[in-house]
């Protein structure tokens, strides 16, 4: 396997701007950031404590801005686009300006961006000691690639062209999970597999061999540090006798096991499978969405792999009709799990937090309107944001996200964005 690198052109852009706030620069470098607001001076940067107070961290020039917000130089596809380095003293994000598409690396109080060409835009996620940025591609024509700070160089990964996704860094740092067309799949063929790459580029090898299926699809891999193992949904596409989803595993050998099968769990029951999670002591919980043959009952379900197929159900809650279930995300310590039930038709959702020791949902906040995002502040403490409409925010109609702080043990839910007068959302974990 040949390993293409190119060579990336540095340049560094200075600022004035950052005189918005004179104390910018004296910002400690593990600040939590947490906020994104678009104004038309620039981009500001939020961190927010546990009482909800808001503290500009940063701010980028009028030259950005987000597409469909503000108007700039630098256009910023999404509100997605933003990912804070693990270590918390960068922010990195992928724009475009014309012809020309560039990776901006924006350390924390400090007066100036670096500035790195690439070839496409995409969602950028750093490595494990932030030493390096996955930029994953957002086109099906285009190649993802792996940035390297200190060597200045980009790495294109093998086999990322056309349908891929599933990014993830393995906890050392040195490797890196997706889920790529299959290995032995021809046109018209869709299936997927899942794969494993060194961060220079080489030794692509195939965990799984899916066949070639027409709709033997892989998603949602997660890397489980307790085992060793990537667990993996199969039957995500929906179609045909895949629309019940099963979980499977596979070691970095590619020994696949089958975990749970739900059709033997809901043989009455269309499945879908929304996330696996993984705690940091090993445990593994699901979060489905059942619904009946009539779609007239919907059920959100958790559920905690205990062994091979061995399943424990934790929680059930059923509603009339049909309630799809938009994401899941469990808390840091692993002892709570929300869900997010965002109906974009509807103009909002709801929230359901469950305390996954006990199968309880959590008094006092089980149900909160109009949720389209979720992130964990701390193990205690959600923020969520609130639109009217869809989960877009969009200057053109007015739809701003107003950004709530929930405590999940008193039940306590406060507004915390009320003083600013831009679209704000969240920064995605």
């Amino acid at each position: 396997m040949r390993k293409l690198i190119f060579a990336i052109v540095t340049t560094v852009i200075l600022v004035s701007v950052f005189c918005v706030q004179s104390n910018l620069s004296a910002q400690s470098a593990s600040t939590h950031v947490e906020i994104v607001e678009a104004t038309a001076q620039g981009i500001n940067f939020y961190s927010t404590d546990t009482n909800g107070n808001l503290q500009i961290v940063g701010q980028l020039p009028s030259d950005f801005a987000v597409e469909g917000i503000e108007e700039g130089d630098w256009i910023i596809p999404s509100t997605d686009s933003f990912a804070v380095a693990n270590n918390g003293e960068q922010i990195a994000f992928t724009a475009q300006n014309g012809n020309d598409v560039a990776l901006f690396i924006y350390t924390i109080g400090e007066p100036n961006l670096q500035t790195h060409l690439i070839p496409t835009l995409g969602l950028v996620k750093w490595s494990p000691d932030s030493s390096a940025i996955l930029i994953e591609s957002g086109t099906q024509n285009s190649a993802s690639s792996i940035y390297d700070i200190a060597s200045n160089q980009l790495t294109i990964v093998p086999n990322s062209e056309g349908f891929s996704g599933g990014f993830q860094w393995l906890p050392d740092g040195n490797k890196i999970i997706f889920v790529g067309i299959a290995n032995l799949c021809d046109a018209p063929c869709s299936s997927t597999d899942i794969y494993v790459v060194n961060r220079n580029g080489q030794e692509l090898r195939t965990l799984t061999n899916m066949g070639s299926s027409l709709s033997s699809y892989v998603c949602a891999p997660i890397w489980n540090n307790y085992d060793k193992r990537v667990y993996y949904i199969v039957g995500c596409s929906g179609e045909g006798s895949f629309l019940t989803d099963n979980i499977y595993s596979v070691d970095l050998n590619g020994q696949v096991r089958l975990e749970e099968n739900w059709l033997d769990l809901y043989p009455e029951n269309f499945v879908q499978i929304n996330g696996i999670h993984i705690a940091p002591n090993g445990s593994i919980y699901l979060a489905a969405m059942l619904t009946n043959q009539a779609g007239t009952e919907t059920q959100w379900v958790a559920a905690q792999l205990i062994s091979r197929q061995q399943t424990e159900i934790i929680f059930a809650m059923s509603f009339d009709g049909y309630k799809p279930l938009y994401k899941s995300k469990l808390s840091p310590q692993g002892t709570y799990l929300a869900f997010d039930g965002y109906l974009p038709q509807a103009g909002g959702g709801d929230i359901v937090v469950l305390d996954v020791l006990n199968g309880q949902a959590v008094s006092g906040s089980n149900t909160i309107e109009h949720a389209c995002d979720i992130k964990w502040l701390n193990n205690q403490n959600l923020l969520l944001t609130q639109v009217q409409g869809w989960c877009t925010p969009d200057r053109a109609v007015g739809n701003y996200e107003a950004i709530n702080l929930a405590n999940i043990v008193d039940g306590t839910i406060s507004n915390i964005t009320t003083k600013l007068n831009a679209p704000v959302w969240l920064i995605r974990d």
